[in-house]
Parts: C-alpha cells; structure tokens; sequence
C-alpha cells in the first residue's frame, strides 16, 4: 500500500469500507489521505480514506497490538470499489478450503493469508488423507527437491506447487488463489 506522499506500508484487516495501516505515523484522526492498495493478483486500487483512529507506539505496547491508523474509505477511485470487493471475495474463499505444506514457515504465512492450512504426509499418506478429508484439499506445497515424489503420488488428482523460498509468498498465493 502506498500513501498519497509516497510511503509505502502494509495494509491489514482489509474490511467493506476501511483498512488498518501498520506502522502508520504522523497522520492525525480527521486526516483524509489518498491510498493505493496492491491487492495481490487482482490489481491496484486508488480510495481517498479518513483517519479513524490512531494507535501510538505507546498505546500498541501497552495494548499488545501494531501501531497503525484505521482508515475508512470515504471514495472509490476508479473502479476501486468493484476491485475491492473482489479482492475481498477472494479472501473469504481462502477459508473454505486446506491446503497441505511441508514447511513451517510456508504454513504459518497461508494460515496468516486466510487459507486452511495442515502438515502434508508422507506421500505415501496422501490418498489416505485426501479421501478422509472434509474440506477441499486445493494442493499440496513442497519444497522443490519433495515435488516428484508428492506429484507421484498426488497423480493428476491434486497440484503440488513447488516452493523454492518459503518466505516468498505472494506468487504462492496467486497461485491458490488461482484454485478457488
């Protein structure tokens, strides 16, 4: 997300009319700002937002929370609003489906992402945990050196997406989201 003077930062809570904004400083409760807001694999949109309210650094410590502004959304730009609620759609889909991954770090950031998320088996467990599974399994990801074996015994059935930095996460998303 980008502020109308340049600085980039992370928007969070995504919500119908607003967002918070990490690490947001030096903006004031009544301050209108224009924002850019990357949302992943459906586009940039352009919203003039409030300042609703203001968390501190002082305040997010003794809170246990991230500093930051919430925004509410007063004007849609462009065709921000139906990008938005796109974006939006898409978010809440995450839920309604698993995805299998092999590495830690891969798991806790598509869990953060909104996706359901469990340990992958073996693969020699994998059918086993297909067929017993009450949710949609949309993939499992790997690392790459594990994808050959968990393509074999996924078949055509079930993408294995191989991962080459587990940290890197958005094209991984777009791809997942590309499932639902």
């Amino acid at each position: 997300m980008r502020a109308s003077d340049g600085r980039g930062f992370l928007a969070e809570n995504l919500s119908r009319h607003g967002l918070f904004i990490k690490d947001a400083t030096g903006l004031a409760v009544g301050q209108r700002i224009t924002v850019d807001v990357d949302l992943s694999g459906i586009g940039d949109c352009r919203v003039t937002a409030e300042v609703a309210h203001v968390i501190t650094l002082e305040a997010a410590a003794s809170l246990g929370r991230a500093p930051g502004a919430g925004l509410t959304v007063i004007e849609w730009l462009d065709d921000a609003e139906d990008l938005w609620a796109s974006y939006l759609r898409r978010l809440n889909r995450r839920g309604d489906v698993v995805v299998l991954a092999v590495d830690e770090l891969t798991g806790f950031l598509l869990a953060a992402a909104g996706y359901q998320v469990a340990a992958a088996p073996a693969p020699g467990d994998l059918a086993q945990v297909i067929a017993a599974s009450d949710v949609p399994i949309i993939a499992v990801v790997v690392p790459r050196e594990r994808a050959a074996g968990y393509a074999r015994a996924a078949g055509p059935r079930l993408p294995v997406i191989a991962v080459d930095n587990p940290g890197d996460i958005e094209p991984l998303l777009d791809r997942l989201d590309g499932q639902l």
